[in-house]
């Protein structure tokens, strides 16, 4: 693997070729720039420069899919979150998602005038103790798709109302028909009830009619079933549940009749960690260009935009690395669009920043093939003696495909 790094460097042979000295004065002539230290015989992918090269590709590569996300991140973004608060939550209560169309100055009025409701059947008051069915209790439901079914309860001779109307209860309840029953007892007058309930609300989908031609007399509707009626900033909506949409993004429960207002302003955390993920991939990328031009060219950026960073609340340590030093001033650059503008143009430090990072690669890749081929030269030194040509031809034992790849 490394013969094929070393075998596209013709510009360090064609050097040697024209430098007219000999191969042991060449190799250690670059062997005494000393830029990185190697150890005999090791893996040379293994070696720093190598692994500075793996490093550097990787933080360039992250660094510019951050940089676009940069660009437009606004308090509009879906890196901005959203929250949202009733000023009544016993009549309405409120939520958000982080892509809802509002911004930080705005309020809506809600007034409730009616909830969505399922219809509510009653049965007569039965005495509890007595039996007021005979040997047999039967009704059927008929639910709002139009749906039919059919509850028998067998009454025991021990059997009392209250004994009844329970079993009936449990019959209906074991069922996947959209309607609960509900035992209701008042103790002090010793009677009892059967209430149905439909457990969807809204007048269409809430209905349901009973056939009952027992002493129950639940066929009566107690409660018709009813959408919700509601304004929002005066203009007036229903709706078929107590779950509706304000806005894009925005939905509100209906609890109870009344009025309510609900603001909303902007969670800028989520976005703060967007900016501090791309700071830690810079400082990565910073640190491990140390030693090359790259170094240099990511500080001179840096430099060049310090005021623009400086007004996002962005600030630089004494190591040239990147920092949140003021959150406040942030979330407000995100807002008002400052921080972006760091980020957008040709001339932006987003720009330079996307540029240097397109040509880390190479600037890394080129100090790494030119620290591993003075590595390998000096191997080859090391194993061929001290005769110019003859101990040349016998470090071709120690490398052909190196030899012939230089040559090739």
């Amino acid at each position: 693997m490394a013969i094929g790094l070393i075998g596209g460097n013709f510009t360090l042979m064609q050097s040697y070729l024209s430098s007219g000295l000999s191969l042991n004065k060449y190799v250690s002539n670059l062997m005494e720039q000393k830029k990185t230290s190697f150890s005999t015989g090791s893996s040379y992918f293994e070696d720093s420069v190598f692994q500075k090269l793996g490093a550097v590709s990787s933080n360039s590569i992250e660094l510019r899919s951050q940089l676009v996300g940069l660009a437009s991140l606004t308090q509009y973004s879906s890196s901005v979150g959203k929250t949202a608060a009733s000023s009544n939550e016993d009549i309405l209560s409120v939520s958000v998602s982080k892509n809802a169309t509002v911004s930080g100055l705005t309020t809506t009025n809600i007034e409730v005038m009616q909830l969505a409701a399922g219809q509510q059947n009653i049965s007569a008051g039965l005495n509890a103790n007595e039996n007021s069915f005979g040997d047999q209790f039967s009704i059927g439901i008929t639910d709002s798709a139009g749906k039919t079914s059919v509850f028998t309860v067998h009454v025991m001779e021990q059997d009392d109302n209250k004994a009844v109307l329970k079993a009936m209860a449990n019959e209906i309840n074991a069922s996947s028909i959209s309607v609960k029953a509900t035992l209701v007892e008042d103790k002090e007058t010793g009677t009892v009830n059967l209430l149905l309930a439909g457990t969807k609300t809204g007048e269409a989908s809430g209905s349901f009619s009973v056939t009952d031609e027992s002493a129950a007399k639940l066929s009566d509707v107690y409660t018709a079933a009813q959408d919700a009626k509601y304004s929002v900033n005066g203009k007036e909506f229903s709706s078929h549940s107590n779950e509706v949409k304000i806005m894009d993004g925005v939905t509100a429960t209906l609890k109870k009749t009344g009025s309510a207002q609900i603001s909303y302003a902007a969670d800028f955390s989520p976005a703060i960690g967007v900016v501090q993920n791309f700071l830690q991939t810079f400082n990565n990328l910073m640190e491990s260009a140390s030693g090359t031009p790259l170094r240099k060219q990511l500080t001179d950026a840096v430099v060049n935009n310090i005021r623009g960073l400086g007004y996002s609340g962005i600030g630089v340590d004494t190591d040239g690395k990147l920092n949140i030093n003021d959150p406040n001033k942030l979330s407000e650059s995100i807002s008002n669009g400052s921080f972006a503008r760091n980020f957008q143009g040709i001339q932006s430090f987003g720009s330079k920043l996307y540029d240097l990072s397109l040509t880390a690669q190479t600037t890394v890749y080129n100090s790494a093939l030119q620290e591993s081929f003075n590595n390998l030269m000096n191997n080859l030194i090391n194993n061929s003696g001290n005769s110019a040509y003859g101990d040349w031809q016998t470090g071709m034992a120690f490398f052909p495909g190196l030899i012939f790849s230089i040559w090739a």
